[in-house]
Protein backbone atom coordinates (compact mmCIF):
# COMPACT_ATOMS: atom_id res chain seq x y z
CA UNK A 1 0.00 0.00 0.00
CA UNK A 2 2.84 2.33 1.01
CA UNK A 3 4.85 1.72 -2.11
CA UNK A 4 2.01 2.02 -4.56
CA UNK A 5 0.91 5.64 -2.88
CA UNK A 6 4.84 6.49 -3.57
CA UNK A 7 4.47 5.43 -7.14
CA UNK A 8 1.55 7.71 -7.44
CA UNK A 9 3.06 10.63 -6.04
CA UNK A 10 6.53 10.61 -8.26
CA UNK A 11 3.89 10.12 -11.17
CA UNK A 12 2.02 13.17 -10.46
CA UNK A 13 5.07 15.42 -10.28
CA UNK A 14 7.47 13.54 -12.70
CA UNK A 15 7.69 16.82 -14.65
CA UNK A 16 11.09 17.94 -15.09
CA UNK A 17 10.52 21.43 -14.39
CA UNK A 18 9.41 20.12 -10.54
CA UNK A 19 12.71 20.07 -8.34
CA UNK A 20 12.80 17.61 -5.14
CA UNK A 21 14.73 18.49 -2.20
CA UNK A 22 15.83 16.24 0.71
CA UNK A 23 16.84 17.78 3.68
CA UNK A 24 18.52 16.39 6.90
CA UNK A 25 19.99 13.79 5.66
CA UNK A 26 22.16 11.33 5.32
CA UNK A 27 20.26 8.57 7.47
CA UNK A 28 21.91 5.45 7.56
CA UNK A 29 18.31 3.94 7.15
CA UNK A 30 16.54 6.17 4.80
CA UNK A 31 18.92 7.77 2.43
CA UNK A 32 19.69 4.27 0.54
CA UNK A 33 16.13 3.45 -0.42
CA UNK A 34 14.90 7.18 -1.30
CA UNK A 35 18.31 6.81 -3.89
CA UNK A 36 16.98 3.46 -4.70
CA UNK A 37 13.39 4.40 -5.65
CA UNK A 38 14.41 7.62 -7.32
CA UNK A 39 17.07 5.79 -9.44
CA UNK A 40 14.01 3.67 -10.08
CA UNK A 41 12.37 6.50 -11.64
CA UNK A 42 15.54 8.08 -13.73
CA UNK A 43 14.57 10.99 -11.12
CA UNK A 44 17.53 13.16 -9.60
CA UNK A 45 16.64 15.54 -6.49
CA UNK A 46 19.18 17.83 -4.35
CA UNK A 47 20.05 16.82 -0.87
CA UNK A 48 20.98 19.11 1.56
CA UNK A 49 23.43 17.52 3.93
CA UNK A 50 24.03 18.45 7.75
CA UNK A 51 27.53 18.54 8.12
CA UNK A 52 27.38 16.13 11.56
CA UNK A 53 25.93 13.42 9.55
CA UNK A 54 28.21 13.52 6.34
CA UNK A 55 31.00 13.51 8.98
CA UNK A 56 29.68 9.76 10.33
CA UNK A 57 27.94 8.84 6.82
CA UNK A 58 30.58 9.24 4.13
CA UNK A 59 29.75 6.43 2.30
CA UNK A 60 26.26 7.57 1.90
CA UNK A 61 27.13 11.00 0.96
CA UNK A 62 29.37 9.51 -1.87
CA UNK A 63 26.70 7.14 -2.70
CA UNK A 64 24.40 10.53 -3.35
CA UNK A 65 26.45 11.80 -5.66
CA UNK A 66 27.95 8.75 -7.70
CA UNK A 67 24.39 8.38 -8.42
CA UNK A 68 23.88 12.00 -9.87
CA UNK A 69 22.53 13.46 -7.55
CA UNK A 70 23.01 17.43 -6.02
CA UNK A 71 24.09 17.92 -2.54
CA UNK A 72 23.67 20.96 -0.51
CA UNK A 73 24.97 22.84 2.65
CA UNK A 74 22.62 22.42 5.29
CA UNK A 75 24.68 23.92 8.13
CA UNK A 76 26.87 21.70 10.31
CA UNK A 77 24.76 21.24 13.22
CA UNK A 78 21.73 21.95 11.67
CA UNK A 79 20.85 24.87 14.10
CA UNK A 80 19.02 27.97 13.25
CA UNK A 81 21.05 31.05 11.68
CA UNK A 82 18.54 33.55 12.76
CA UNK A 83 19.93 36.03 15.06
CA UNK A 84 22.83 34.24 14.94
CA UNK A 85 26.10 35.95 14.81
CA UNK A 86 28.35 36.16 11.58
CA UNK A 87 31.18 33.39 13.03
CA UNK A 88 28.29 30.98 14.20
CA UNK A 89 26.93 31.44 10.42
CA UNK A 90 30.85 31.13 9.02
CA UNK A 91 31.67 27.97 10.98
CA UNK A 92 28.30 26.30 10.05
CA UNK A 93 28.87 26.53 6.65
CA UNK A 94 32.72 26.08 6.00
CA UNK A 95 32.64 23.06 8.44
CA UNK A 96 30.34 21.62 6.11
CA UNK A 97 31.59 22.61 3.11
CA UNK A 98 34.74 20.79 4.24
CA UNK A 99 33.11 17.57 5.54
CA UNK A 100 31.72 17.52 2.04
CA UNK A 101 35.09 18.60 0.14
CA UNK A 102 36.60 15.82 2.42
CA UNK A 103 34.14 13.04 0.89
CA UNK A 104 33.23 13.73 -2.38
CA UNK A 105 36.26 16.14 -3.74
CA UNK A 106 34.42 19.73 -4.12
CA UNK A 107 32.33 22.05 -1.86
CA UNK A 108 28.57 22.76 -2.83
CA UNK A 109 27.26 25.84 -4.33
CA UNK A 110 23.93 26.04 -3.06
CA UNK A 111 22.67 26.23 0.59
CA UNK A 112 19.68 25.78 2.44
CA UNK A 113 19.37 27.82 6.26
CA UNK A 114 18.03 25.03 8.86
CA UNK A 115 14.22 25.70 9.24
CA UNK A 116 14.56 28.13 6.42
CA UNK A 117 15.56 30.85 9.09
CA UNK A 118 17.65 33.29 8.01
CA UNK A 119 18.59 37.50 7.61
CA UNK A 120 20.62 39.78 5.90
CA UNK A 121 23.84 38.70 7.71
CA UNK A 122 23.27 35.26 6.19
CA UNK A 123 22.67 36.71 2.60
CA UNK A 124 26.09 38.84 2.94
CA UNK A 125 27.59 35.95 4.03
CA UNK A 126 26.67 33.50 1.24
CA UNK A 127 27.11 36.22 -1.46
CA UNK A 128 30.56 36.58 -0.68
CA UNK A 129 31.03 32.99 -0.34
CA UNK A 130 29.55 32.69 -3.66
CA UNK A 131 26.97 30.00 -2.72
CA UNK A 132 23.35 30.49 -4.05
CA UNK A 133 20.23 30.29 -1.17
CA UNK A 134 17.88 28.11 -2.19
CA UNK A 135 14.30 27.72 -0.36
CA UNK A 136 11.48 25.88 -1.43
CA UNK A 137 7.90 27.10 -2.61
CA UNK A 138 5.99 23.47 -1.66
CA UNK A 139 6.72 21.86 1.61
CA UNK A 140 5.72 17.95 2.43
CA UNK A 141 5.22 18.76 6.20
CA UNK A 142 6.43 15.13 6.16
CA UNK A 143 8.73 16.52 9.20
CA UNK A 144 5.06 16.49 11.21
CA UNK A 145 4.57 13.27 13.70
CA UNK A 146 0.89 13.95 13.27
CA UNK A 147 0.88 14.10 9.51
CA UNK A 148 -0.48 10.83 6.89
CA UNK A 149 1.13 9.75 4.17
CA UNK A 150 -2.61 10.44 2.08
CA UNK A 151 -1.89 14.30 3.69
CA UNK A 152 1.26 14.82 2.51
CA UNK A 153 0.62 12.93 -1.13
CA UNK A 154 -2.83 15.44 -1.24
CA UNK A 155 0.14 18.44 -0.58
CA UNK A 156 2.50 16.81 -3.16
CA UNK A 157 -0.02 16.43 -6.08
CA UNK A 158 -0.68 20.25 -6.20
CA UNK A 159 2.69 20.60 -7.45
CA UNK A 160 3.26 23.18 -10.63
CA UNK A 161 6.08 23.41 -12.79
CA UNK A 162 9.23 25.83 -11.19
CA UNK A 163 8.33 24.76 -7.80
CA UNK A 164 10.80 23.70 -5.36
CA UNK A 165 9.58 20.40 -2.78
CA UNK A 166 10.76 19.98 0.19
CA UNK A 167 10.84 16.57 1.72
CA UNK A 168 13.27 15.08 4.44
CA UNK A 169 15.89 12.44 4.70
CA UNK A 170 15.29 10.90 8.17
CA UNK A 171 11.59 10.84 8.76
CA UNK A 172 9.55 7.91 8.24
CA UNK A 173 6.65 9.80 6.74
CA UNK A 174 8.80 10.93 3.62
CA UNK A 175 10.00 7.60 3.19
CA UNK A 176 6.54 6.17 3.52
CA UNK A 177 6.01 8.84 0.57
CA UNK A 178 8.88 7.47 -1.84
CA UNK A 179 7.93 3.88 -1.55
CA UNK A 180 4.92 4.85 -2.73
CA UNK A 181 5.61 7.05 -5.46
Amino acid sequence: MKKLLFHRIIHSIKSPAVFLTFDDGPHPEYTPEILEILDSYNIKATFFLVGEKVKKHQTLVRDIADAGHCIGNHGYSHTSMLFKPTGFMDSEIEKTDACIADTIGSKPQLFRPPYGRFGPRLLIRLHQKQKLLVLWNLSSRDYKKSITAHEIEKRLYRAQKGQIVLLHDGHSNTLSLVRII
